[in-house]
């Protein structure tokens, strides 16, 4: 039984859904990471919590509980981003960072000195301009701080991020190794 107070019934609706949304924006996320087992565990909290919001609302909605569809779709906006916003602070996965100066700074060789892995282009021309571009592959909970040491580097330098999903640094592991394995069987018997 909700609460007979419309607006802490409303309130209850709208944390609801807050929460609800917010998981499956997040279960998204993790979803478009690889992260299965995260995720699936993050789909059934979130609906658990959507089957009381959504029945509450469809259950009352008739009896003069119009506030409960409106708060309804309200907790949908606010979970959208609390969602989004608790995925960006938590920043799971790696991202690619193209950086391109024309500044001819050794961006890459100052970079290296701080530790990061720098995959350089040499002799890029772009409109006229020869640019160093460069490629880091960076987790993304780290990439602004990457970021802030190029623009200390040259203030003028673009860059763009990329979300990536895998990064094999030429190693495989156990269950790669056994999936290439199978595949090279199934292909020998044909």
């Amino acid at each position: 039984m909700l609460h007979p107070d419309p607006l802490i019934a409303s309130i209850i609706v709208i944390l609801a859904r807050v929460i609800d949304v917010s998981i499956g924006t997040f279960r998204t996320i993790l979803v478009m990471r690889g992260h299965k087992y995260y995720a699936a565990l993050a789909g059934f909290v979130e609906l658990c919590v959507w089957i009381f919001a959504s029945g509450t609302v469809i259950k009352n909605i008739g009896d003069g509980g119009w506030h409960l569809g409106v708060s309804y779709a309200i907790g949908f906006s606010l979970g959208n981003i609390f969602g989004m916003t608790i995925e960006s602070k938590i920043a799971l996965g790696q991202e690619l960072v193209r950086v391109v100066s024309s500044a001819h700074l050794n961006i890459a060789g100052h970079l290296r000195s701080l530790g990061y892995r720098v995959t350089e282009l040499h002799a890029f021309e772009g409109e006229g301009l020869t640019s160093e571009v460069l490629l880091i592959i960076e987790k993304r909970s780290k990439v602004p701080k990457l970021l802030e040491k190029v623009r200390e580097i040259d203030p003028k330098a673009r860059y763009s991020t990329e979300d990536i999903k895998s990064v094999y640094d030429g190693e495989f592991s156990p269950g790669q190794r056994k999936g290439i394995s199978l595949w090279r069987r199934f292909v020998k018997k044909k």
